[in-house]
């Protein structure tokens, strides 16, 4: 599906603009390894029901706080990305006010998922997985939806980046509604902090940066260098090119 929706992107951007966006998803991608959240660790711990019972009204809290602090560190940093990454890019002074937008709106994104990655991550422990792939391909497709909508109108490439954020907000909002159904407390407002959960949290996150790290060495990292040296529609190109075998297995 996502090779599918390219032709309509590229009805209303030119190849320029669609490299661009590539690009800054792909940037996105590599900051957002500072997203050391303890989602995973989470769903670990609160998978034991005997460790849920006894610890969570105290672990949840105390993990949430350090999610809030990281994502108001997130968002600084996309802050002073919003200044720099036109520049970065080498992109066309007629376009860096439109990039420089869409690396912000879709940096949010990231800042919305860190700040609330809990909520996923308990109904993950509570066994909501076939919920959870309902509730990711509705990102998916709803950031699609209302990206042919805002192009369509003339909103051009910054909406790419408004609409991966307004889907992610919904949809989690939509989850929290669920995770009400599913816990019977609330930690989304945090009165309780301990700093032990956190560190045991933190140790087990490290062990997963390195793979995680290489991974996009692997694949975000070449497109930002190919948008740096080569241009933003050699990058569009080699996007379109590397979906094909997802469409055509045999290749």
């Amino acid at each position: 599906m996502g090779f599918g929706v390219i032709p309509a992107y590229l009805y209303f951007l030119d190849l320029d603009e669609f490299g661009v966006y590539v690009a800054v998803q792909s940037i996105i991608a590599l900051l957002a390894i500072a997203d050391i959240g303890l989602g995973q660790y989470v769903v670990k711990k609160l998978s034991n029901k005997e460790y849920y019972d006894q610890h969570a009204l105290y672990f949840l809290p105390s993990v949430q706080v350090f999610q809030y602090l990281l994502a108001s560190s997130l968002l600084v940093i996309g802050i002073i990305g919003f200044y720099y990454v036109g520049d970065f890019l080498n992109v066309d002074e007629s376009i860096k006010e439109d990039v420089n937008w869409l690396f912000l709106f879709s940096w949010c994104s990231v800042v919305i998922k860190t700040s609330f990655v809990l909520i996923p991550a308990v109904l993950q422990a509570k066994s909501q997985l076939a919920y959870l792939n309902i509730m990711n391909f509705l990102i998916f497709l709803s950031s699609i939806v209302i990206n042919i909508l805002f192009l369509s109108v003339g909103y051009g490439l910054s909406s790419l980046g408004l609409s991966l954020l307004i889907a992610n907000m919904f949809v989690f909002f939509i989850m929290y509604l669920r995770l009400n159904k599913v816990i019977a407390y609330r930690f989304l407002l945090p009165t309780k902090f301990d700093k032990a959960c956190v560190y045991e949290g933190w140790d087990y996150v490290k062990k997963f940066q390195l793979l995680k790290i290489a991974q996009l060495a692997k694949s975000s990292l070449s497109v930002v260098l190919l948008t740096k040296f080569a241009g933003a529609p050699a990058v569009a190109l080699y996007n379109i090119t590397n979906k094909m075998p997802l469409i055509f297995p045999e290749l």
